[in-house]
């Protein structure tokens, strides 16, 4: 029997699920961090970690594995909740005879572990409790099926001694998700050495989150076309290369990849407020799923996909993306957590209805016939008559007028405005001097490059587009 057919019913792609800047991703970076310190320099290029085949990640030496490793996110405590995981973990420990080692991540100090091997055996599970129990036409195994393979298998005992939890740092044997970053940066500051200023190692985490991203993506390219063998790993040497780049100047390939990880953030947060909200009754798990789907939608976005997304959603941004000087003001303006919460999710939560994929607007025809295009925005300031000519003058200098092009409505909170013309002769534009300035493309660009656009607050925009 091949490897490949050992692992078969243990494999599985949840790389479409997930993205690179999340607690995964963040462990799957330290644990690299963490052995490229114990490997000699000219080994380096003999390890790489896979990403969502055979576990969460798993570490791999001449492609051979070495560890595999699960990661859970769980506020649970007691080492019962964890018992699907770990059966998983030892089956796979049991049938593929080259692992070394199988760990379990959690973020919380788990009650009495060192009593699981013997309580273990006494759990009780049965399919309707785990829900996981192998679907129909699934390959995948149960954690039934695991644990009746290894009980069977009278290796038990023997399998335990490959199993433990992962081990961080000061004899700590979990890590919060608040805590993940701040480790990731502590071994970086270490391997970097004399040379690590904060702003090198902050731009070298980010740097090592984009590239976990982008092997994410890379394994979506190869799902969607029907690529379901060969994986995409993460060399060592591209986790060094990352490590010892001196990352002077900043780039928009920094920038998006800082404001991803600033996104997960916020969403993930916002996320975990609606699981809330569904608890007290006041939201749908329909509601849930779709402003989810939203965001897994922004998650699968490339590097400048998701910057003109930024920029698209802050029709208001100073911020020109072809100007070097303006990079660090799309850290500053383009994604704000109480824009992203009480202005874009608030927008998404309450429409109800899927924006257009790529496009993030709305399409309706209103009862003339005519398809308007509404935009979802992160503006919440209050309505206020001078304020307000200041927002539409601001939207009228957007130096990337070409992502409003198909925008009628632009959705605030608060502020309605039939037009944002009456301020465009007010922008910052000179007079035309003569018949040539007239005659100028750049002149002419200046005045007409944004549509005849509206802003329309929420409960207006609601009214329009559910019914």
């Amino acid at each position: 029997m091949t490897m490949l057919e050992v692992m078969a019913p243990y494999t599985t792609d949840a790389s479409p699920s997930w993205n690179g800047y999340n607690h995964q991703g963040k462990v799957a970076i330290y644990v690299a961090l963490k052995l490229m310190e114990e490997i000699p320099e000219g080994d380096i290029e003999k390890f790489e970690i896979e990403l969502e085949w055979l576990e969460d990640f798993s570490i791999k030496k001449e492609g051979r594995y070495i560890s595999i490793h699960q990661v859970k996110t769980m506020s649970d405590t007691a080492t019962s909740s964890y018992k699907e995981a770990t059966w998983l973990l030892l089956a796979k420990l049991l049938e593929i005879k080259e692992l070394e080692n199988a760990y379990l991540h959690v973020t919380q100090k788990l009650t009495n572990f060192e009593k699981l091997e013997e309580k273990l055996l006494t759990y009780t599970m049965n399919e309707k409790e785990t829900g996981k129990a192998k679907p129909k036409g699934k390959k995948y195994a149960s954690p039934i099926e695991c644990r009746d393979k290894v009980i069977g298998s009278g290796k038990y005992h023997d399998l335990f001694e490959k199993f433990d939890l992962y081990e961080y740092e000061n004899g700590n044997y979990f890590c919060s998700l608040e805590e993940i970053e701040e480790l990731i940066k502590a071994r970086l500051k270490q391997i970097i050495g004399t040379a690590a200023t904060e702003t090198r190692v902050d731009r070298a985490y980010h740097f090592l989150l984009g590239l976990i991203d982008k092997n994410i993506r890379e394994r979506q390219i190869d799902i969607q076309s029907g690529n379901k063998v060969e994986k995409v790993s993460i060399n060592f040497i591209e986790i060094q290369k990352v490590v010892q780049h001196n990352f002077e100047s900043v780039s928009n390939e920094y920038v998006a990849y800082f404001l991803k990880n600033e996104f997960n953030s916020i969403s993930q947060s916002y996320l975990d407020d609606l699981q809330e909200e569904y608890q007290m009754e006041t939201i749908s798990s329909e509601e849930i799923l779709l402003v989810n789907k939203i965001i897994k939608q922004i998650y699968e976005l490339g590097d400048e996909q998701f910057l003109e997304f930024c920029l698209k959603i802050t029709p208001n941004n100073e911020v020109n993306k072809d100007h070097p000087d303006h990079i660090v003001k799309m850290i500053q303006q383009c994604l704000n957590r109480t824009g992203l919460n009480d202005g874009f999710f608030e927008i998404t939560k309450q429409v109800k209805k899927e924006l257009e994929e790529n496009m993030w607007v709305y399409n309706q025809k209103n009862q003339e016939g005519i398809n308007v295009t509404y935009l979802p925005s992160t503006i919440i300031d209050k309505n206020h008559p001078v304020r307000n000519q200041k927002l539409a003058k601001a939207i009228l200098n957007n130096a990337n007028p070409e992502l409003l092009n198909e925008v009628d409505k632009i959705i605030t909170t608060s502020i309605n405005m039939d037009t944002l013309e009456d301020t465009k002769f007010h922008s910052n534009v000179p007079e035309p001097e003569d018949l040539e300035m007239q005659r100028s493309n750049d002149y002419h660009d200046r005045i007409t490059k944004i549509k005849n656009i509206s802003l329309i607050d929420l409960n207006n925009a609601k009214g329009e587009i559910i019914n």
